[in-house]
């Protein structure tokens, strides 16, 4: 089994058109670390496949079956992840490779939940700076701008699907009052949103 620095998991329906964006910024550049992309789509009608195609990597792996929604899809991702640690992108958005490569050059040993801020394109606004636990208790933090141990899915579980829009929110939750140790802030947007 090959071991990846990072498993970056994109859950797709019917947003091929936007998976190039996603792709390309992961692809764009040569980086110091390994790492594999997994897209999980929904049995998509917009033939996501044929953006896939255009990118022949050998850590591209496409999976297309019916699924239960956005956490359903991350799951799955989790469970086919290789990566020591996992980020979630949405179709379209962009990851922030020279960021990643910052955070990899730190040591990380006793850290298991990594993030930073999210460019929201729209409007140019970084979102969000450091949380603490009762910012938290307000608002989620972007999940594409979270690296998570896979750990923690080890330890916790995984995204649990009867919250259909909140499950990534409660697991951070979880995480964030479980141990505060284990989280560090880096003052870097990680990702752009779409």
């Amino acid at each position: 089994m090959i071991k990846n620095d990072l498993s970056i998991i994109i859950p797709n329906f019917n947003s091929g058109h936007l998976l190039e964006d996603s792709l390309e910024s992961i692809f764009k550049e040569t980086v110091s670390f390994s790492f594999e992309v997994l897209i999980v789509d929904n049995c998509s009608s917009d033939h996501p496949e044929n953006i896939v195609e255009k990118y022949p990597y050998i850590n591209l792996f496409f999976l297309s079956e019916p699924d239960f929604g956005i956490y359903d899809a991350m799951n799955k991702g989790v469970s086919l992840a290789k990566g020591d640690w996992l980020i979630f992108l949405g179709s379209g958005d962009e990851l922030i490779i020279e960021s990643i490569e910052c955070i990899f050059s730190q040591s990380l040993r006793d850290f298991k939940f990594l993030y930073g801020n999210t460019l929201l394109r729209k409007n140019n606004h970084l979102y969000d700076g450091v949380f603490s636990k009762p910012k938290l208790l307000k608002k989620n933090i972007s999940h594409q701008a979270i690296l998570y141990h896979n750990s923690l899915f080890v330890s916790f579980g995984f995204f649990p699907l009867k919250y259909s829009i909140w499950a990534d929110y409660y697991f951070n939750l979880f995480v964030f009052f479980k141990d505060k140790q284990v989280i560090r802030y880096f003052d870097l947007a990680i990702s752009i949103y779409k």
